[in-house]
């Protein structure tokens, strides 16, 4: 198993909610299995820090770097896409081994797909992981008995006045 150094990337925080860390080998990695299950625990060690913040998505890609020939390029795998709203929140610290189990499938089968296309890239190296996380905040809707009342002028007051306070606060990530 290889050691792994962790950096978060904006401390005093650039972006409200948003976290940023920088997961690098200490040793030369040359198999992204092998990294991704050395990984996790590094992993999880990040996400049950920022479980401490509330309720977040997260975002994870992995950066190798492969050849083609004589030409080295960094190449990036991914999870699925936070603004659009695909990333499952993390509520609790029993969802997180869960979670990265998830995303290291996702990772693995993106490479898996980009090695199959046959473009000739080999792996060279693993250069790091990027773990990208960004509070989650929910619709809230209070229901109170208005919402179930047959008088429509009262449940429609009632979904007016909920629906403008939550969409004041609402963010869609």
């Amino acid at each position: 198993m290889a050691d792994w150094d962790v950096e978060e990337v904006h401390p005093d925080g650039r972006v409200a909610g948003l976290r940023e860390f920088s997961v690098t080998p200490r040793d030369h990695l040359g198999d992204l299995i092998v990294a991704m299950e050395s990984v996790a625990p590094a992993l999880e060690e990040v996400l049950r820090q920022c479980l401490e913040d509330g309720v977040f998505r997260v975002k994870l890609h992995a950066t190798v770097s492969m050849r083609r020939g004589d030409e080295v390029e960094d190449k990036t795998f991914h999870t699925g896409n936070i603004q659009r709203g695909v990333l499952i929140p993390v509520f609790t610290a029993a969802d997180i081994p869960e979670h990265v189990m998830a995303m290291t499938v996702q990772v693995l089968v993106g490479f898996e797909e980009f090695e199959g296309r046959g473009s000739g890239w080999i792996l060279e190296h693993v250069v790091g992981v990027t773990v990208r996380t960004v509070a989650f905040e929910p619709l809230q809707r209070t229901l109170n008995s208005a919402d179930y009342s047959s008088d429509s002028e009262t449940s429609d007051s009632s979904s007016d006045s909920s629906s403008d306070s939550s969409s004041d606060s609402s963010v869609c990530v």
